[in-house]
């Protein structure tokens, strides 16, 4: 089993479930990324992994 490290820690959001909520709602920016799952809401430590993700991504 692979690792899935916690991307937004102060709401406990997954790497994956960030990915799949990108291709389940065709998200394009990282604002709707922080919408849809709730990362980056709270602290914002973690938007430029999130960001990251999203470059990959797309």
């Amino acid at each position: 089993m692979s690792e899935d490290p916690i991307i937004c820690t102060c709401n406990n959001v997954s790497r994956s479930t960030i990915l799949k909520t990108i291709k389940e709602k065709d998200l394009k920016t990282e604002d709707e990324v922080y919408e849809a799952t709730d990362a980056g809401m709270v602290c914002g430590s973690c938007c430029a992994d999130i960001q990251e993700i999203m470059e990959e991504n797309l």
